[in-house]
């Protein structure tokens, strides 16, 4: 079969399998933290020295905790499942990077017609090199704690401007009403989801703490306000949320396509919202941990995902 990389249908197909998989790219990742895998590899881009991770302890000099300590942080006891949870997420970035590289070539049909398309595309090409450089920066700090927010937000980024190139050709269909209050209440939305996600991860970071260094006697008096900060903002996300559900009863009711978007959109934030609760009553079950990371994300790129096509003076067909 003759794959044309140049034609439209290709891009916003290719385009939109990179899409999601940067979103399975962030699941990978979360399931490195949920799972204690992150130093797994403790160098970066090979893993003890090797480009493939060794299986057995054998496989490792004997003092390979001297030689890869990073400062003063002492190599952990070689864990087979650890490097080679790390080491995947490494093989599965590579591969999106491709993927993204691919779609940034296949961009250039529109360089002439239109070149924001080819400049979002190249952009994601360049933040998705800076977050490989971003995710040696993690290892190299012992997974400080700013540095995986910032590795995740760049993530997200990354995600949005493949989005704007993708979906950026979609032809405009027709007005809506209530247009401007549902694209406000979008961008609040998703604003508000962004500093939830960055506060999530700082409840992370305090819960790793108590987890690793037993700094506290359990997770929760430990995250203190930062756990208070995260509960309060959901309270109000929930508030938008349901102030955007109410608005686009009316306006989104010839809209089968958006319509459909926001209802997938809604339905992450519930199952978000209960893997939280999970998360705070259950002692951190590993499910709700992974389901509280994905559909946060999911979120952010619905949310976005309204907004970027509420923003145009007219919708967009539906491209999903």
């Amino acid at each position: 079969m003759k794959i044309d990389l140049y034609s439209e249908k290709f891009f916003r197909r290719f385009g939109l399998l990179t899409v999601y998989s940067i979103f399975f790219l962030i699941f990978v990742g979360g399931w490195v933290r949920v799972t204690g895998s992150g130093m797994g590899c403790p160098d970066w881009p090979k893993c003890f020295d090797q480009w493939v991770p060794p299986t057995e302890l054998s496989d490792l000099p004997e003092d390979y905790k001297e030689r890869f300590k990073r400062g003063s942080h002492e190599v952990a006891d070689f864990n087979v499942f650890h490097t080679w949870t790390e080491y995947v997420n490494r093989l599965v970035g590579v591969l999106i990077g491709l993927f993204i590289a691919i779609t940034m070539v296949s961009s250039f049909q529109f360089r002439k017609t239109e070149p924001k398309i080819t400049v979002y595309a190249v952009l994601s090409f360049v933040l998705v090199g800076f977050q490989g450089w971003i995710g040696k920066v993690v290892v190299d700090k012992n997974l400080a704690g700013w540095m995986v927010t910032i590795h995740m937000l760049i993530a997200l980024v990354v995600v949005a401007m493949v989005m704007l190139a993708v979906f950026r050709h979609a032809a405009p269909k027709s007005s809506i009403d209530g247009q401007n209050s549902l694209r406000n209440l979008s961008m609040i939305a998703l604003v508000l989801t962004l500093i939830q996600i960055t506060v999530g991860t700082q409840v992370r970071e305090r819960v790793d703490e108590v987890l690793i260094h037993q700094l506290a006697p359990n997770w929760i008096d430990h995250a203190g306000s930062v756990l208070r900060s995260h509960v309060i903002l959901s309270f109000l996300l929930m508030g938008v949320i349901i102030a955007l559900w109410y608005q686009a009863k009316k306006g989104l009711r010839n809209e089968g396509g958006l319509k459909k978007v926001l209802n997938i959109t809604l339905l992450f934030s519930l199952i978000q919202i209960l893997s939280g609760i999970a998360n705070r009553w259950m002692d951190l079950p590993a499910i709700s941990q992974m389901s509280h990371i994905l559909f946060g994300t999911l979120m952010a790129g619905g949310f976005y995902y309204l907004w970027m096509v509420l923003n145009r003076k007219s919708t967009s067909q539906e491209v999903l």
